[in-house]
């Protein structure tokens, strides 16, 4: 539709302000925080996602800057028990996060358990009620039908965006991300995850009304020199 002229397709200039860098290696060292976060700096990102044991390190490093602190909740699976996916987002909350990213659990979804699904929603809503909360969904599982009533579901419970996969999965399709962005109110954000290599594989999927895109590099995504490799002045 983008390539038709029926969506206006974004500037390049508007890419890195939705790309959210996503640090999830279990190999993941201080090093690496404070590259990715001093990168994500510079270049204008919106956010920097890490497991909980880098929230604190990251917050203290973004402190000041535009760019947020996402704490990963029970990534990739979202199959932790429910008491303790509840907790990990209250102490992320209290330790500098300022988002969280929420791996949800899709045994009720392909349940069509809409009550638990609301259950596991409000919680986390309330466990961090002062920071946003995004709902990942990996939607290269569900369908279609799965996919709106989930959205619906967050909707209902004040989740503030709706993500179409963890981006251990697969990458978010065009066509999903298009039944987020229908099925979403206009107060819900979108956001997509997967391994895109370069910004003109992005635009088509940023035209359908995607707020944020995951990444493991950004940086070379948009063709830009990574900060190891820049001399200081």
């Amino acid at each position: 539709m983008a390539e038709a002229g029926l969506i206006p397709v974004p500037s390049a200039n508007e890419i890195p302000p939705i790309l959210e860098t996503m640090l999830l290696s279990p190999t993941v060292r201080r090093g690496d925080v404070e590259k990715c976060c001093k990168e994500a700096i510079r270049y204008g990102f919106a956010a920097v996602c890490v497991s909980l044991s880098w929230v604190e390190t990251a917050a203290a490093l973004l402190k000041g800057t535009d760019v947020l602190t996402a704490a990963a909740i029970d990534f990739p699976f979202g199959a932790d028990p429910f008491p303790f996916k509840v907790s990990a987002a209250a102490w992320a909350a209290e330790h500098g996060a300022r988002e969280l990213n929420v791996a949800v659990s899709h045994t009720a979804i392909l349940s069509g358990d809409k009550a638990a699904i609301r259950e596991e929603f409000r919680a986390i809503r309330q466990a961090a009620p002062d920071i946003s909360v995004k709902a990942v969904l990996e939607t290269s599982r569900l369908s279609d039908a799965e996919i709106i009533m989930a959205v619906r579901c967050a909707e209902i419970t004040r989740i503030d965006f709706v993500a179409g996969g963890t981006g251990f999965f697969g990458s978010t399709s065009l066509l999903s991300a298009s039944i987020l962005y229908s099925a979403a109110p206009s107060s819900m954000r979108i956001a997509a995850a997967g391994e895109f290599k370069s910004i003109k594989q992005i635009m088509p999927i940023a035209a359908v009304g995607v707020k944020r895109i995951f990444s493991s590099n950004p940086v070379a995504l948009l063709g830009l020199p990574p900060l190891a490799d820049e001399t200081e002045s």
